[in-house]
C-alpha cells in the first residue's frame, strides 16, 4: 500500500516566508515615504488655512494688526479650533505669513512652507 502524505514540506513553507519578507522589505520604505509626503502636504494646507484666517483677522482689526497667537484666531471666530502640524511643529502666526517651525528643513515635497 502506498501512503500519500498531505500538507506542505518545510522547504515550501520557507520559500513562502522568504517571498513575503522580500515583498515587505520593498513595500514598507515606499509606504513610509508616502506618509512623510502626506504629512508635509497637510502642513502646507494648514498654513494656507492659517493665512486665510489671518487675512480675515487683519481685515477686521482697526490697525491691520497681526494676531498675537493662535488663540487670537480661535477666540475671534476665525478658526474653529487650533491648527496642529502633523509632524509636531509649531505654527507662528504673529508674522506677515504664517510659518511652521519645521520650515524648509525637509527637502522637495517634504518642505513645510507655503508654495
Amino acid at each position: 500500500m502506498f501512503h500519500k502524505e498531505e500538507g506542505f514540506t518545510l522547504i515550501e513553507l520557507l520559500i513562502v516566508i522568504v517571498i513575503i519578507g522580500v515583498l515587505a522589505a520593498i513595500a514598507v520604505p515606499a509606504f513610509s515615504q508616502r506618509v512623510e509626503v502626506s504629512k508635509a502636504t497637510t502642513c502646507r494646507a494648514n498654513l494656507s488655512v492659517l493665512e486665510g484666517s489671518m487675512e480675515g483677522f487683519r481685515a477686521d482689526s482697526n490697525a491691520n494688526a497681526l494676531p498675537a497667537d493662535m488663540a487670537a484666531l480661535t477666540g475671534g471666530g476665525y478658526l474653529k479650533r487650533a491648527v496642529v502640524c502633523p509632524k509636531a511643529g509649531n505654527y507662528v502666526v504673529n508674522v506677515a505669513t504664517p510659518t511652521c517651525s519645521i520650515g524648509a528643513n525637509g527637502g522637495g515635497a517634504l518642505r513645510h512652507v507655503i508654495p
